[in-house]
């Protein structure tokens, strides 16, 4: 009777809150132990809007526990704090991949952005399971994305040719290392009295962590040829152990609608690094007429990969998640959002060192050369098949049109290297004008039951 009093006064203390204007009545209630936790209802346009409450006193403390996340919330503002640190790293590893100009330098700056990425994963995942704003959680990201500030600032010196121990790559290993330490911290803090995600914490991370700090620092400590590729096959096992020891384990998909929203923004964080590579590019570059169609044109490109993954593509992914529970859940949201948008962003990255280097001779008849052109193609490339594997995975559709385009994407800058930065970039923005409307024509983004979508 006391519980059913608490939720009686919580229930219409929450609905005197409602204003008369816009919001309507038709809002759910979600009850803990007595406690109004939140509520979430819909506007007059019919979006969500979802609020958490107040929950426990001890909750609020500033050392009080991590508090489990439920189904249906967002991303905290926390957690797009966290992710601004990305920017620089991104904007890092385009640099570096512009700056060697050659496959040696678009291979290492894949392996930082291969380390960056599962840092970033890990605690994309942990806002999953718990609020960003509760708890111990804010001191750790807050810990967390100034370590991850720090391997940004040590991304132009992690490599170099001479062999030897150097300072900056220990740096960015201990750095690495503390984020994962904190990470596992607070997820174990998370779990609470969840055993079984206790114990997928420790068999993955066991696993995982220990032999691939081991490759690092060899790695660190031997330089030159030999860290470049201990690296890598760093980075490989991590993403071998994680995958093996997690797809079908018991970590939790607390939220459909945080993850999709949260991979979401790192999509955008990327397209934003290739609008900076873009002004980047373009220092030193007088302005004139051929400069000014390069921006417009280079712009066009980065709406158009908006367009191909935002538009229908990842609303469907997500609503084919939502009819997925269980193991399918955890597997699926594994397979496309842990591992199948790292290529998505490692091609927009891509895309952005080429148009780093192809801007500065955008006004002078000069051509994009081999470098611009490849690094552009296979970027392309890389988005187009990572979201034509996904659909596939989600769907069992193959997008054919999306697939053909990837694959005449790497012939085709070899042959377009002689061409103008200028009508190059016409070219892409043509190819990838057409294919979005010949995937609307022949609606290959179709799926069954959401047809009040908007074309």
């Amino acid at each position: 009777m006391e519980q059913l009093s608490t939720y009686q006064e919580g229930w219409n203390n929450e609905k005197s809150r409602v204003p008369k204007d816009g919001i309507s009545p038709g809002f759910t209630v979600r009850v803990r132990a007595g406690v109004l936790e939140g509520s979430s209802f819909r506007d007059r346009n019919g979006s969500r809007v979802t609020r958490r409450g107040g929950g426990s006193r001890a909750s609020t403390r500033i050392f009080g526990s991590v508090r489990v996340a439920n189904d249906g919330h967002g991303v905290h503002q926390l957690e797009l704090f966290f992710d601004l640190i990305f920017v620089f790293a991104f904007t890092q590893v385009t640099q570096t991949m512009a700056h060697h100009h050659d496959a040696t330098g678009v291979l290492q700056g894949l392996i930082i952005l291969g380390l960056l990425w599962w840092s970033w994963v890990a605690y994309a995942w942990l806002g999953n399971q718990a609020y960003a704003d509760r708890g111990l959680m804010p001191f750790g990201l807050g810990l967390a994305a100034a370590l991850m500030f720090v391997i940004a600032f040590a991304i132009p010196d992690a490599f170099a040719d001479d062999h030897g121990p150097r300072l900056v790559p220990f740096v960015l290993v201990i750095a690495y290392v503390l984020v994962r330490l904190i990470h596992v911290g607070l997820y174990l803090l998370a779990a609470r009295e969840d055993q079984g995600l206790k114990r997928q914490l420790i068999l993955t991370n066991s696993i995982a962590v220990g032999p691939m700090v081991i490759l690092l620092v060899t790695g660190a400590w031997l330089g030159g040829a030999a860290q470049t590729w201990l690296w890598l096959a760093a980075l490989v096992y991590d993403a071998a152990a994680v995958f093996l020891t997690s797809s079908r384990g018991d970590f939790r998909v607390h939220s459909t609608a945080h993850a999709a929203e949260r991979f979401g923004l790192i999509v955008i964080l990327a397209l934003g690094e290739s609008v900076i590579a873009l002004g980047v590019g373009l220092r030193g570059v007088d302005m004139g007429g051929s400069s000014v169609a390069g921006v417009f044109l280079a712009v066009a490109g980065n709406i158009v990969v908006w367009w191909l993954y935002f538009h229908r593509f990842s609303n469907a992914i997500e609503a084919a998640l939502l009819k997925r529970a269980g193991k399918a859940l955890l597997e699926d949201a594994t397979l496309i959002y842990t591992f199948a948008h790292f290529p998505i962003v490692a091609g927009i990255l891509l895309t952005a060192a080429g148009i780093e280097s192809a801007m500065p001779y955008v006004g002078e008849g000069h051509a994009i050369g081999l470098f611009g052109s490849i690094a552009i193609g296979i970027g392309g490339c890389l988005v187009l098949l990572a979201t034509v594997a996904i659909w596939h995975r989600m769907t069992r559709r193959l997008l054919v049109f999306r697939l053909a385009v990837a694959i005449a994407f790497i012939p085709g800058a070899i042959l377009a290297a002689e061409l103008a930065p200028i009508a190059y970039f016409s070219i892409f923005v043509l190819v990838g004008a057409l294919l979005l409307l010949v995937e609307s024509r022949t609606q290959q983004l179709h799926v069954k039951g959401q047809e009040e979508w908007p074309d």
